[in-house]
């Protein structure tokens, strides 16, 4: 069976005191790709979307303590693509592969 494609808009919250910040980068920090993905892959778990492989990521910009990221999702037939922005500049680009986690999905 296959899955009509869908876009929608997620929020995400960049915190002012993750502990990684320490080391990333003492007195300029920013959030690291792999903590932007681990973001991602969590806001998307909570739409009953599973990430399980990303198959292709580019970071574009720096994201900072306090930004708000808006990730814009497109999904066709297990497939998903996600752009980051952050105050409409992109930041990142990602292709993933996923599956649903909801009951209510055939």
């Amino acid at each position: 069976m296959t899955e009509a494609a869908a876009q929608f808009t997620l929020d995400v919250s960049v915190p002012w005191d993750h502990p990684s910040f320490a080391g990333h980068f003492p007195g300029n920090p920013l959030v690291p790709g792999a903590l932007l993905l681990r973001w991602m892959i969590e806001r998307l778990q909570q739409e009953n979307l599973a990430v399980y492989l990303i198959k292709q990521c580019k970071f574009l910009n720096i994201v900072k303590p306090g930004d708000t990221l808006q990730l814009q999702v497109t999904t066709n037939n297990g497939s998903l693509a996600v752009e980051i922005f952050c105050a409409d500049k992109p930041v990142a680009k990602a292709q993933c592969l996923y599956h649903r986690t909801d009951a209510n999905h055939a």
